[in-house]
Parts: structure tokens; sequence; C-alpha cells
């Protein structure tokens, strides 16, 4: 069971957008991503076309491999990919550096969908996101350290959403089950281009129609803590 937790494949498990650092190919240390692209074989690839805009592809960030690094400024990139409803379960790794309030690791309309980032209403670090949830504080949260990587899920079931750390640390609420909207999946900033993110990325994969079992979700959680020397528990 071990060695299958630490090879699980989040295409294997049903992902429908994968995007890995660690699949980034062709580049150099410190040079611009202008396609990260998707591995589920969906062809949901993230791109920004202009060239000042894009994260930079940083090898050797956490437990030796590479991530994608947001400036909080101007960089972002968008997929095309609009998935609009049923159960859903998302996964990111992430380092922040100091990144600003309401700050987003990917986006789908945060009143209409669902996002990923830092709570900007809180004065100590605490990271999460939301799903539908049009009233403060907008989402579910719980506090990490804001100088290491984490590992962080989020899943809609039915009409329960969860936050849940590396730590197996949870935060739920009860959501509406409505469809989302049809923006696409946003990384790095909002769907109204606001609200940057600050630090690396090292990992999302997004899970449509698809609520993971508990035994499932803890074994994406080792897979990923076990790729990048993130402890989880």
């Amino acid at each position: 069971m071990r060695a299958r937790q630490r090879h699980l494949n989040p295409k294997a498990a049903g992902a429908t957008l994968v995007l890995d650092a660690r699949l980034i190919t062709g580049l150099s240390d410190g040079t611009g991503v202008q396609t990260w692209s998707d591995a589920s074989g969906g062809g949901n690839d993230a791109t920004q076309a202009t060239s000042g805009f894009r994260p930079l592809y940083k090898t050797a960030v956490q437990g030796g491999q590479p991530g994608v690094l947001f400036d909080g400024t101007d960089d972002s990139m968008a997929t095309a990919y609009a998935p609009t409803s049923g159960d859903v379960t998302i996964f990111a790794l992430f380092k922040p550096n100091t990144p600003p309030s309401f700050s987003r690791i990917l986006d789908k309309d945060f009143a209409n969908g669902f996002w990923f980032g830092k709570d900007g209403s809180a004065s100590d670090p605490k990271y999460g996101g939301g799903c539908r949830q049009t009233s403060s504080p907008f989402g579910n949260f719980l506090t990490m350290d804001a100088t290491t990587s984490h590992v962080m899920s989020g899943s809609r079931s039915s009409t329960t959403w969860t936050i849940t750390d590396e730590t197996k640390t949870t935060s739920s609420s009860t959501v509406s089950s409505t469809a989302f909207s049809t923006e696409v999946i946003r990384v790095g900033i909002t769907n109204a281009s606001s609200s940057r993110w600050k630090g690396h990325i090292f990992a999302v994969s997004y899970f449509h129609n698809l609520a993971l079992s508990s035994p499932l979700l803890r074994r994406m959680f080792h897979a990923y803590g076990f790729s990048y020397k993130i402890a989880s528990s």
C-alpha cells in the first residue's frame, strides 16, 4: 500500500486537469513559463501569451523538485477549461512568499465557482478556499506556516465543502450544490484579474464530478507529499 500511495498518479485517480512543475520540460532556471501543459490528457493547458506576465520556472525549490514562481504583481496563467457541474476535488501544492490579501492560487469565480488562496481578512496566515460562498469569510481556512510548503485539498460532496491540509486538519461548511459558472480556471489570479499570488505553485489537480473518497484523498496527499518531501499525516 505504501508504494502505491507514493506513486499514485492524479490522472489515474480521475483528474481532468493536472499541472505539475516536475513535468515542465525544455526550460532553464528563471525562464518564463508560456505553457504549463495539462498532464491529464484533456489538453487543458495553462498559458500566458504576454512574456512580461509569465511566472518563472525555478529548479530545486522543494524536496529537490521544481516550482513555478508567481511575483504577486502581474504574473498569471489561464486555462480554457470551464467545468460547470457536479461534485469536485481540487489539490494544490504551494509555498507562500508574503502573498497579498485575498491572493489566488487558482480561481474560477469565487461567488459562482471555487477558489484557493490566502484569506485577506485574517491577521495570522490562513490559507484555504471557497466554493459558491457569497458571504464573509467567503470560504474555509486553516492556519498554516507562511514560510513552508503545503499540500491542500478542497472537496465538494453534494452540499458539503471541506478544506484539508497535509496534517489532516479540516474545515467544512454547507454550500450550494448548484452548478458552477462558465468561467475558466485561472492560476495565480482571480477571474477579475486581481489578487495575484506571490510564491511558488508546484502542482494543481482538478477532479470533475468526483469527490474523492477518504482513502483515495489520503493516497493523493501521501503521493504528493512523498514527491515533494512535504510531511503528510
